[in-house]
């Protein structure tokens, strides 16, 4: 965020198709641009100004909805009482297998760990 859009906040919608690999994804407060040589720091260097990063998670899931599925990060909220920061979860998606009434099959446990 830069100085002009203080006091402001964003709404993430999406999806991520991803293999069945180890990986990783960011959220980052930033003015939006694109420079092919952009390093992370320097986007981190943009800001000297402080920004909340306080947040709500309504809604995050892994693989197929089926009933009674619990995303263990759905509704959570961090308020943050100093500014700037950075707030880390850990998410393992474990392969298992559920089969419901009708003999359909789904696959997923999700594990968080914060720091």
């Amino acid at each position: 965020m830069i100085k002009d859009e203080e006091g402001e906040g964003c709404n993430i919608n999406g999806s991520l198709e991803v293999n069945r690999v180890a990986g990783n994804f960011h959220f980052v407060p930033m003015k939006g641009f694109h420079h092919s040589i952009i390093q992370l720091q320097d986007l981190l260097d943009l800001q000297t100004e402080s920004y909340n990063v306080s947040h709500r998670i309504n809604r995050l899931a892994f693989g197929d909805y089926f009933p009674g599925v619990v995303n263990p990060l759905d509704g959570i909220q961090l308020m943050h009482e100093t500014p700037n920061g950075v707030q880390q979860f850990f998410i393992k998606v474990v392969p298992t297998i559920y089969t419901d009434i009708r003999g359909r099959t789904v696959h997923q446990e999700i594990r968080i760990d914060t720091l």
